[in-house]
């Protein structure tokens, strides 16, 4: 197996970058990319800025940006909602308050509101669920 080579640098350091030939959806992104920055080296560079602004610190699920909603109309309407709640996102609520509020808006019930809707938004990381040290609050985040 072969893989195209691409020389990053930073800072008189230079790093490889190996891309794997049969990755199509990673080899479309770069030639999308590439048509917009003009070669492939910026292109991949553009690419991995793009995912390090985007990267969860606590190595969880990439962050959202605001301008990608949900696939799901259901989550896209849970995480206005939770958007809204928090003034834009950014913010943190009560986990009850978070599923009283949504059993409300998206006519579901408050005790299928974690699995029908926290859950979902938390693994796509539009939201993340926290709990405090004593255990005793636990907490919804809203991501912009």
């Amino acid at each position: 197996m072969s893989t195209d080579e691409t020389n990053v640098h930073f800072e008189e350091k230079t790093q490889s970058v190996r891309l794997n030939p049969n990755d199509n959806a990673a080899l479309q992104r770069v030639i999308e990319a590439n048509d917009e920055f003009g070669n492939a080296s910026d292109a991949i560079r553009q690419l991995i800025r793009r995912a390090d602004d985007r990267a969860d610190p606590e190595g969880g699920p990439a962050l959202r940006t605001g301008r990608e909603e949900p696939d799901d109309d259901e989550l896209a309407t849970a995480w206005d909602v939770l958007k809204r709640l928090t003034n834009g996102g950014g913010g943190w609520l009560r986990t009850e308050q978070a599923k009283v509020m949504l059993a409300q808006k998206c006519g579901v019930s408050k005790n299928l509101v974690y699995g029908t809707l926290l859950r979902p938004l938390s693994k796509r990381g539009y939201i993340k669920m926290q709990t405090d040290a004593t255990g005793r609050q636990s907490g919804v985040f809203v991501r912009r």
